[in-house]
């Protein structure tokens, strides 16, 4: 994922144990994926060249130049219907 600088990256680099969760709706189904691993700040130019090219774009137009990768531990997802 990607990142500005500040607390959240010099956060990871204390502790690199985290989670990310990702939800998706659609019409009346839903999805929720939970990865836990490890993160880590890519650093390596070329990685950084490859990681740019696949098309990541942050929501707000806010500059986030830090990419960082996370090396998963574990994987759980769910899928559900919306109530009405």
């Amino acid at each position: 994922f990607r990142s500005a600088k500040g607390t959240k990256v010099l956060h990871l680099q204390l502790n690199p144990n985290v989670a990310l969760e990702i939800d998706r709706t659609s019409g009346s189904e839903a999805h929720s994926v939970v990865v836990r691993g490890t993160a880590a700040m890519i650093t390596d130019s070329a990685e950084i060249k490859r990681v740019e090219g696949l098309g990541l774009r942050p929501w707000l137009n806010t500059e986030k130049i830090e990419f960082v990768e996370i090396t998963p531990t574990r994987i759980t997802g769910r899928a559900f219907r919306l109530g009405h």
